[in-house]
C-alpha cells in the first residue's frame, strides 16, 4: 500500500530525532528449481525465502520490505504463488502453542509499488504501529515466501529488504541503520548452452575414439583364435616370394601368435604370444609356410591318435 509507506517516512522523520529504534537486519535463502542459480532455464523458478530480524526487542515501529530493482526481461513475481506473514516479531512463542504479541502486516500479499521507485518493485510488508514490537524475529522462521518464474535469459540481481530509493521506511536506531541483502541469478542463452553442450559431446568423442583405438592397438597383444586353414598364409608365402612371404609371417605372427605359440612351441622355439614379441623373433623362425607344415602335421597325427584310442 502506497499510503502505509508514506505514513512511514514521516514518522520516521518526527520520531527519529527524539527516540531510539532497533536496527533491522534482512537475510534471504534463494533456490533455484533446477539446483543452480548461475544456470537457470527458461521456465524454472526462483523461490526466496525471507526474513527479518532487529538488534532488540520492542523497539521497532514502522518499516516496509520488498524485492526490487531487477530485470523484468528475466524474472516475473509470481504473486499467487508466494505467501506472507500476517504477523511477525512475536514477543512470545510458545511451540505447539502459538505465537503472541508481534507486530501486523498491513500487506496480505505481494503487490506492485514500482511507482515509488526508479524501477520495479514488489512490495510485501509494510508495519505501522504506536508500540514497538514484541519481539526481535530470531526465534522465528523465514516469514516470507516470493516466488518469481524465470521468462527470459540473462543476468539480474534482486535486492531484498528496505530501501530509500524506493521510499522504504524503518523506525530504527537513529542512524536507522538497515542490513539489506541481495540475490543474483544467471539465466544463459540458449545458444551458449547448446555451444557448451557440443564442446562437452566432442570431450566425450575424442575420449570414446582413443579408447576404441586404445582397444584395436591392445588386440595385437592379446590371445585370438588361430584363423582358418594356415595353408593360405603358406601358399602366399610360397608364391609371392619373400615380399610376400614377410607379410604372409605378419599376417600369421599378428592374428595368431598366441596359439602359434603354444601348438608349434617346439618349432618356434618358445615364441611369445603377441604381435610384438613374434615381430622380435620373426628373423629367428623358419618361414610361415614351414610352420604351417608343421602345424598341419601335428593336427593329422593328433587326429590318427584319437581314431586309434577309438
Amino acid at each position: 500500500m502506497k499510503f502505509t509507506k508514506i505514513i512511514g517516512v514521516t514518522l520516521l522523520s518526527l520520531l527519529a530525532a527524539s527516540t531510539s529504534f532497533a536496527s533491522s537486519t534482512w537475510t534471504v535463502v534463494a533456490t533455484a528449481s533446477g539446483g543452480d542459480l548461475n544456470a537457470m532455464a527458461i521456465g524454472d523458478t526462483l523461490t526466496l525465502e525471507v526474513k527479518l530480524e532487529t538488534s532488540a526487542a520492542a523497539e521497532m515501529i514502522a518499516t516496509a520490505g520488498s524485492v526490487n530493482n531487477y530485470d523484468t526481461s528475466v524474472v516475473s513475481v509470481d504473486a499467487g504463488a508466494s505467501t506472507v506473514a500476517a504477523d511477525l516479531l512475536f514477543g512470545v512463542i510458545v511451540p505447539g502453542v502459538g505465537s503472541f504479541n508481534g507486530v501486523s502486516n498491513l500487506e496480505s500479499g505481494v503487490i506492485d509499488t514500482s511507482e515509488q521507485g526508479p524501477g520495479q518493485e514488489d512490495t510485501f510488508l509494510s508495519v505501522l504501529s504506536t508500540s514497538g514490537s514484541g519481539g526481535d524475529g530470531t526465534a522465528e522462521t523465514a516469514q516470507f515466501t516470493i516466488v518469481y518464474n524465470v521468462i527470459g535469459d540473462g543476468t539480474t540481481t534482486l535486492r531484498v529488504g528496505t530501501f530509500a530509493d524506493y521510499a522504504d521506511a524503518f523506525s530504527g536506531a537513529s542512524d536507522n541503520i538497515v542490513n539489506n541483502t541481495e540475490v543474483t541469478i544467471t539465466v544463459p542463452e540458449p545458444t551458449s548452452v547448446a555451444a557448451s553442450l557440443a564442446g562437452l559431446a566432442s570431450v566425450f568423442g575424442v575420449v570414446a575414439v582413443r579408447r576404441r583405438a586404445g582397444r584395436r592397438g591392445a588386440g595385437h597383444g592379446e590371445a585370438r583364435p588361430l584363423s582358418p586353414d594356415l595353408r593360405g598364409a603358406g601358399a602366399q608365402g610360397r608364391s609371392h616370394g619373400a615380399h610376400s612371404r614377410g607379410r604372409a609371417r605378419g599376417a600369421v605372427f599378428c592374428g595368431a601368435a598366441a596359439e602359434l605359440s603354444g601348438a608349434v612351441r617346439v618349432r618356434a622355439r618358445g615364441l611369445r604370444p603377441g604381435c610384438a614379441g613374434a615381430r622380435a623373433q620373426l628373423r629367428r623362425q623358419p618361414p610361415a609356410h614351414q610352420l604351417a607344415r608343421a602345424w598341419r602335421h601335428e593336427a593329422r597325427a593328433s587326429v590318427q591318435q584319437q581314431r586309434g584310442a577309438g
